[in-house]
C-alpha cells in the first residue's frame, strides 16, 4: 500500500484556481447491482470532485482537508507522499494503544480521516461537504425465532446468488467458526466445488481452525490447502501495517493467505466479515446490555477497555515515552470512549452497532480489504444490503443466547451438522521454528532503529529486544507494537513538510 499505482487524486484551491494530479475518476472494492456491494468511487469534472461509499463503509478510503488542500486515497501512505501534513492524532492514538483499532473515522494522522458510512462528499473551491446518502437508522421487527431462521437462510442464499464466481478461479477462506463456513456450505450446495484455504496459527495460538476446517473440508469431499506461517515474520508486520494503513495492531498471520491467492491467480474470495456481529451475538454479554440500557457508559467503557486490552497499563507505562503517554492516558482513551459509546443509545440493539462500526469495520474488515487489497473480487455476503439489514433488525432477544448462527447452518444444511465447530484456547502451537527468527528479527529492527524516538522508551525496550537475540524462545508480547510505532514515527520522518 502507498505504491505508485495506489490510486488518489490530490487538489489544492488558490485564488480562483485549482491544481490537481491523479486519477480524476476511480472505482474501487466489489460493488454489486450498482448499490450493493462493498464499494468507494470517485470523479472529478473539472470543477469539482464528487466521492461516495457503500452502506456500512467498509472500502478503505481516507481524505485529507486542510487549507484549500484535498486528497483522497484507499491508502494513507499513499495520501502521505503528496505532501500532506503528517501531524500524529493523539487522541485517536490513546484508544489504538489500547483497544488495538481506532474508533469513529480516526486515523493514526489529525489531519487525514476515513470517509464515513454511506457518505457522499464533495469538494469543490476549496471546500468540503460530506452527507449521509440516506438514513441508516435500522427499526427492530416483530418476528418468531423460527422465522428468524427461515428469513436468514433465505436472505443468505439471496446474497450468494448476487456474487456467484466468474470462473473457478476462486476460493474461500475456511476457518473453525461459523460465518466462513455458512458461505462454504451454501456453494457445496449449489452444486461447486469451492476450494478452501487456512492458515496455520501464529505461534502459541490455537489450532482449532486447521484441525475443525480440515474435518469439513473432507466432510464435503473439497479440496482444502494449509498455509505454513512464514519466518519472514518481520516482513510480515511490516506489510501488514502498510496494507491496512496503520489502522490495525492485528492480522499480520494472514498475509501467507494473501500471498498464496496472489501468487495463484485467484481472481475472487469469499469472506465471513460481519457474520458474527451480526447475527452470533456472542459479544452481547448481559451485564454489558444493562449498562448500556442504563446510560452507564463509564462503566462500559471500562469493561471494553479492558475486554480488549493486548497491553496492560503498567506495560504502556515503560514502553511509551512519559510525556507522550500523558497525552495518550487511560482518561483521555475512556473519555473519548463514552462520548463513542453514547451515539448510539436510541439503537435497539447498541452493542451489535457500536461493535460493527467499530471493531469489525474499522479493524477486522481491513483483512478482505486491506491485506487482501490486491484481489479482483472480495465478496462479503454478509454485508449485503438486503441481509445484513434483516440482521439489524431482529430484537435483540433473538440473538443474546449466541446461538442463532448455529441453528440457521444446522437448518440449512443437515447433512453437515455433526461436524463440530473450533473450541477457543484448544491445542495451542508453540513453533519454535518461527518463534525464534521472529524474536531475534524483531529485535535486531528495533535496536537499529533511528533513534531518539518520539514515541517509545528506548531504555524500557532495549533489555526485551536483547532477550529475543540472546535467549532462545523468548518473546515478548510487545513486540508488535513496537513494530507499528516504530514504523509508523519513520512514515512520519519520512513525509514531514
Amino acid at each position: 500500500m502507498g505504491d505508485s499505482n495506489t490510486q488518489y487524486f490530490w487538489a489544492k484551491y488558490d485564488s480562483a484556481h485549482t491544481e490537481y494530479q491523479g486519477q480524476k475518476s476511480a472505482r474501487l472494492g466489489c460493488p454489486v447491482d450498482g448499490d450493493d456491494g462493498v464499494y468507494a468511487r470517485w470523479d472529478w469534472n473539472g470543477d469539482g470532485l464528487v466521492f461516495e461509499n457503500d452502506l456500512h463503509g467498509f472500502t478503505p478510503l481516507f481524505f485529507y482537508e486542510k487549507d484549500g488542500e484535498f486528497c483522497l486515497s484507499s491508502s494513507i501512505e499513499r495520501i502521505l507522499q503528496c505532501g500532506v501534513k503528517a501531524d500524529l492524532d493523539e487522541r485517536a492514538l490513546s484508544i489504538f494503544l489500547r483497544l488495538g483499532f481506532f474508533i469513529r473515522h480516526d486515523t493514526p494522522f489529525a489531519h487525514i480521516k476515513a470517509v464515513p458510512p454511506n457518505s457522499r462528499g464533495e469538494w469543490r473551491s476549496g471546500n468540503l461537504s460530506i452527507s449521509q446518502k440516506s438514513s441508516t437508522t435500522v427499526s427492530p421487527i416483530s418476528i418468531s425465532r423460527t422465522r428468524a431462521v427461515e428469513g436468514y437462510i433465505d436472505r443468505f442464499k439471496a446474497a450468494i446468488e448476487k456474487r456467484l464466481p466468474e470462473n473457478d478461479k476462486y476460493m474461500i477462506p475456511l476457518s473453525g467458526g461459523r460465518d466462513s463456513r455458512h458461505i462454504f456450505l451454501e456453494f457445496v450446495a449449489r452444486g461447486m466445488s469451492p476450494r478452501a484455504i487456512t492458515h496455520l496459527p501464529n505461534p502459541n495460538c490455537s489450532y482449532e481452525d486447521v484441525r475443525v476446517a480440515k474435518m469439513l473440508a473432507e466432510a464435503t469431499a473439497v479440496e482444502h490447502i494449509i498455509v505454513p506461517q512464514s519466518r519472514r515474520r518481520l516482513k510480515m508486520e511490516l506489510e501488514k501495517n502498510r496494507r491496512t494503513s496503520f489502522c490495525s495492531d492485528e492480522s499480520a498471520q494472514m498475509m501467507v493467505v494473501a500471498e498464496y491467492l496472489e501468487s495463484h491467480g485467484i481472481e475472487a474470495v469469499y469472506d465471513g466479515i460481519g457474520g458474527d456481529t451480526l447475527s452470533e451475538g456472542k459479544l452481547f454479554i448481559p451485564s454489558h446490555i444493562e449498562a448500556f440500557r442504563a446510560g452507564r457508559y463509564d462503566e462500559l467503557a471500562d469493561c471494553y477497555l479492558k475486554q480488549w486490552n493486548n497491553w496492560s497499563e503498567e506495560t504502556l507505562a515503560g514502553l511509551i515515552r512519559p510525556d507522550v503517554l500523558k497525552r495518550m492516558s487511560y482518561a483521555c482513551a475512556k473519555e473519548y470512549l463514552i462520548e463513542e459509546l453514547s451515539t448510539y443509545k436510541d439503537c435497539h440493539n447498541p452493542i451489535q452497532q457500536f461493535i460493527f462500526y467499530n471493531r469489525t469495520r474499522r479493524e477486522i474488515g481491513l483483512i478482505p480489504f486491506g491485506i487482501l487489497q490486491h484481489i479482483k473480487n472480495v465478496h462479503c455476503p454478509y454485508l449485503d444490503k438486503d441481509l445484513s439489514t434483516f440482521l439489524m433488525s431482529l430484537p435483540m432477544e433473538v440473538l443474546e443466547d449466541a446461538t442463532f448462527h448455529t441453528e440457521a447452518i444446522a437448518r440449512g444444511y443437515p447433512e453437515f451438522a455433526d461436524v463440530p465447530y473450533d473450541r477457543p484456547g484448544q491445542g495451542v502451537v508453540q513453533a519454535p521454528d518461527i518463534i525464534n527468527p521472529l524474536a531475534r528479527d524483531f529485535a535486531w529492527f528495533g535496536l537499529t532503529h533511528q533513534w531518539p524516538s518520539r514515541l517509545v522508551n528506548r531504555k524500557f525496550m532495549t533489555p526485551r529486544l536483547l532477550k529475543g537475540i540472546f535467549q532462545p524462545g523468548f518473546v515478548w508480547h510487545g513486540y508488535g507494537l513496537v513494530i507499528f510505532l516504530l514504523q509508523l514515527e519513520d512514515c512520519v520522518r519520512k513525509f514531514r513538510r
